[in-house]
């Protein structure tokens, strides 16, 4: 792992992943429903750095979906889960 100079975007493996705090910020939602889809599993590949979840940069526009679907459609976490399914990846801790 290589952290980047901002606290919220890390470098692992070539990959840049941002912290679910930074996910929060970026479309303006709590950081406890941030938590709640990431403890649901559908936030695809996370990884634990130090005391923090990141997920793959590349993953945000599947928490944009998410947003969509239950901030403009009205469809709750459990349907969500239904329509999109969960990661099957599990968090892994970095150094």
């Amino acid at each position: 792992m290589n952290p980047d100079s901002n606290a919220d975007r890390f470098v692992i493996r070539g990959q840049v992943h941002v912290s679910l705090q930074a996910v929060a910020r970026c479309f303006d939602v709590r950081i406890s429903w941030v938590e709640e889809i990431y403890e649901q599993g559908l936030l695809g590949s996370c990884q634990r750095v130090d005391n923090r979840v990141a997920i793959a940069a590349a993953e945000l526009d599947r928490v944009a979906r998410i947003v969509r679907l239950h901030f403009c459609q009205g469809i709750d976490l459990a349907g969500i889960v239904f329509l999109m399914g969960t990661s099957e990846a599990e968090p892994t801790e970095q150094s």
